[in-house]
């Protein structure tokens, strides 16, 4: 059985009203992947290369995922591939592939998967971590002075990701400009969603998480550095079995915008009563979020979180503030490569709460609030 395909069209210059489409090529994958059902092509992204050049001749790319794809004897362990359009030519390639690190079966990587500039973003919903089952989202970055290499980077996981939670199972990403959400450099914004997530009291809701990608960090300090879990998402009526971020035939999945907006869809959705009724689409201002470090703005359930002196000799403390009453907070210091350095606080937190730092040896690290209300994030430099 053919593992699938993905058909390129490209407008028609040839075409009577110059609306016509043609077919450019048919993309699949560069040598059997083991399955004969891969899914290939089940899903994709487009990303036009464009870098505000004018007249500049740009490579676009393609990322399609193939799920069910057999990797070193593991069923379904999935595979995601990149092609790329050579911009003098017009001819399509296969630029990568990409695997997850440690496959094996029924992961499903390349549910979905998400590409913006030099970054892609790969959903492995049912892969295993620290946590158990939670379901992962995979960075990948492309290096041009590495001949246009792609490279595994960090994986991203919600600071509370539980078992089950399917985190991964939708993955949208766009890339933002200089000077917006993502700092003075730019970046990309990820929307990752968790189809299963439970929460609020009841099961199979849903929700997703916000990742931004600072590309100043990333070049100064390293890529696991350079990604903040910005804000967590959903329903503000939540429902059994709603399956908020699902991508199934009633849903559209989910979008992010350079702006700040967010749209994430959901497959059904349950009254009380139990009758079932077709899915909703839930729109999300994010333009508040502190995704920088140097901001105090706040988004919607998002908490704030202060850090003074800063930068410090090593006597900063931090305020949490925002969250609503009876919310839990996980308090934690991360260096530059990303590694947990300190937990300041577990557990029930009231608003206005307030830690002393311990010690930290010179250098720069990210001090991170998470909780269901949300989550929040401050850059700390620690001086000699």
């Amino acid at each position: 059985v053919p593992p699938g395909a993905v058909f390129v069209f490209e407008p028609d210059a040839d075409a009577p009203d110059g609306t016509g489409w043609a077919l450019a090529a048919s993309l699949a994958p560069p040598e059997p992947d083991g399955s004969a059902l891969s899914r290939f092509g089940a899903n994709l992204d487009l990303d036009d290369g464009h870098d505000g050049a004018a007249g500049s001749a740009t490579t676009v790319r393609l990322i399609t995922g193939a799920p069910r794809a057999s990797v070193e004897g593991f069923e379904e362990a999935g595979l995601a591939h990149v092609f790329a359009r050579d911009p003098e030519t017009g001819a399509w390639g296969h630029e990568a592939t990409l695997a997850h690190p440690d496959p094996y079966t029924y992961a499903n990587f390349g549910h979905t998967a998400a590409l913006a500039g030099e970054i892609a973003v790969v959903g492995a919903p049912y892969s295993d971590t620290a946590r158990g089952f939670t379901g992962s989202a995979l960075v990948f970055v492309r290096e041009d002075e590495g001949g246009g290499q792609w490279v595994r980077g960090p994986v991203l996981v919600p600071e509370q990701a539980e078992n089950g939670d399917g985190f991964g199972y939708w993955v949208t990403m766009t890339e933002v400009p200089p000077g917006g959400l993502a700092g003075p450099e730019g970046g990309q914004i990820a929307l990752v969603t968790s189809r299963n997530d439970d929460h609020s009291g009841r099961l199979y809701v849903g929700s997703a998480t916000v990742f931004v990608r600072d590309r100043a960090v990333a070049r100064e300090h390293g890529e696991a550095a350079a990604w903040r879990e910005a804000a967590w998402l959903a329903p503000a009526e939540p429902q059994q079995a709603q399956y908020f971020g699902a991508w199934t035939q009633s849903s559209l999945g989910a979008s992010v915008t350079a702006e700040g907006w967010a749209a994430v869809g959901s497959s059904h959705y349950l009254w009380p009563e139990g009758s079932e009724q077709d899915g909703r689409a839930y729109v999300f201002d994010l333009r508040g979020v502190a995704v920088s470090g140097e901001s105090e703005a706040e988004a919607r359930g998002v908490g704030r979180l202060m850090v003074w002196p800063n930068p410090s000799r090593g006597a900063s403390r931090v305020r949490l503030s925002g969250m609503p009453p009876g919310a839990k907070a996980w308090v934690t210091v991360h260096d530059a490569l990303g590694r947990e350095v300190a937990v300041l606080h577990e557990g029930s937190a009231r608003s206005g709460a307030e830690w002393v730092l311990p010690a930290l040896a010179p250098g720069v690290y990210a001090v991170r609030a998470v909780g269901r209300w949300g989550a929040a994030s401050e850059r700390l430099t620690i001086v000699e």
